[in-house]
């Protein structure tokens, strides 16, 4: 996708985007190299993860208007330079059996 930012126009790759009221369920599956974050959520969207690997992105999860209405990570592993876009967001209530390793910047 791509994202306006002062006025040029910047492309950026979110592994899952999860919008309006769509609902996504990833099982060991992969998501990295993503240049903005590994998973997008906005609107009432939810996403359920188990077993997946989150790496060699930025940010981990990123939560837009609407915030989603679940994020629910288990059994997973995160190795992303930071856990949320907004660092406010808490993930202690949504993690279960999930390995989280924060890369310095």
């Amino acid at each position: 996708g791509s994202v306006q930012e002062y006025g040029l126009r910047k492309n950026s790759c979110y592994g899952l985007f999860v919008k309006d009221e769509a609902s996504v369920y990833c099982s060991e599956s992969e998501v990295a190299y993503c240049s903005e974050s590994a998973v997008f959520l906005r609107d009432k969207a939810s996403c359920y993860m188990q077993g997946c690997i989150l790496k060699e992105s930025d940010v981990a999860f990123t939560s837009g208007l609407g915030l989603g209405s679940l994020l629910a990570v288990k059994g997973c592993g995160v190795r992303c330079k930071r856990l949320w876009y907004d660092e406010d967001r808490p993930l202690d209530d949504l993690v279960e059996e999930t390995r989280v390793t924060l890369d310095g910047s």
